[in-house]
């Protein structure tokens, strides 16, 4: 369990070390974003230690249903992601979490029962730091890092 916090922590740092490299960059086209409506966060922890929280903007305007998604899921127990893992980390291209059923990224749960249809792919992948849920919108995300 240390052995994947550490690998944890060392991905989480090389993300935002990769995104405030990108974002300092010259001569570097600015992706037209839509405007954040919602902030929400989430703390880090590795064996119990706060290591740091990771801010995230969202996109109400362009996903309502994602963004409104809080409350009590179709098992009736609350959705929050207090106590979920990162299980899944591709250097160079992702940090998977959020699974709050299984903590390994086979559980789904939503307001809406486990999976819903996709609402749009209006905001693309074309960046570092960029938040994406997977096909058919389960609670899960991702943390893009190419």
């Amino acid at each position: 369990m240390l052995r994947k916090a550490v690998v944890a922590f060392i991905a989480c740092t090389a993300f935002f070390l990769a995104f405030s490299a990108y974002s300092r960059r010259q001569g570097v086209a600015e992706v037209q974003l839509p405007a954040v409506t919602h902030r929400v966060y989430l703390d880090v922890e590795i064996d119990g230690q706060h290591i740091g929280r990771i801010v995230i903007g969202l996109y109400g305007e362009v996903v309502p249903k994602t963004v409104g998604e809080k409350g009590v899921g179709s098992n009736g127990k609350p959705l929050h992601y207090k106590g979920t893992p990162f299980h899944r980390i591709i250097p160079g291209f992702m940090i998977q979490g959020g699974d709050i059923v299984r903590g390994d990224g086979k559980g789904s749960e939503s307001i809406y029962g486990g999976i819903f249809p996709d609402e749009n792919f209006t905001v693309k992948h074309t960046h570092p730091g960029v938040i994406v849920q997977p096909v058919n919108f389960i609670i899960q995300f991702a943390f893009c890092l190419c």
